[in-house]
């Protein structure tokens, strides 16, 4: 399905349906099952994969952030980890949603994928959710050896 900032409008509107019970289903299971796919090479071929990695791969260095809204690093996962971690991810954002997939290498521990939706206005422009959850997962696997 299309994505959209101000709304599905004509046969998209109407495809949705009156309660909008035909919106995106994609689910956070399945988004990382496809980013797993991607992360070991068999997503499509390896080399494609790797181009993808590539595409996903993220600066935590704060000198290099952009100030603007959309460097999928502020107010997103890669804000929560250590600026030390090696990160991949693919955030989405639009009026109604805030998303994050990410594949996380902390240093010193086991790499890990962590996908999180949220939904509605307020969670839309809430820069600090996906941080804290992704901090609160930092903070447990620092405790496992």
């Amino acid at each position: 399905q299309k994505t959209w900032c101000d709304g599905a409008y004509g046969r998209e509107r109407a495809f949705l349906g009156e309660l909008m019970e035909n919106r995106n289903m994609l689910t956070t299971n399945a988004t990382a099952r496809l980013l797993h796919s991607i992360v070991g090479g068999v997503a499509v071929s390896s080399a494609r994969s790797q181009l993808m990695m590539n595409l996903m791969k993220r600066n935590l260095k704060p000198i290099d952030l952009t100030s603007e809204d959309e460097n999928q690093i502020t107010g997103f996962l890669g804000a929560g980890v250590p600026s030390d971690t090696q990160i991949w991810s693919k955030a989405g954002w639009t009026s109604q949603v805030r998303h994050d997939a990410a594949y996380i290498e902390l240093p010193d521990r086991r790499p890990y994928l962590l996908v999180v939706f949220t939904e509605g206005k307020a969670h839309s422009k809430n820069k600090t959710i996906l941080p804290f959850v992704s901090q609160q997962f930092v903070r447990t696997m620092m405790t496992l050896s």
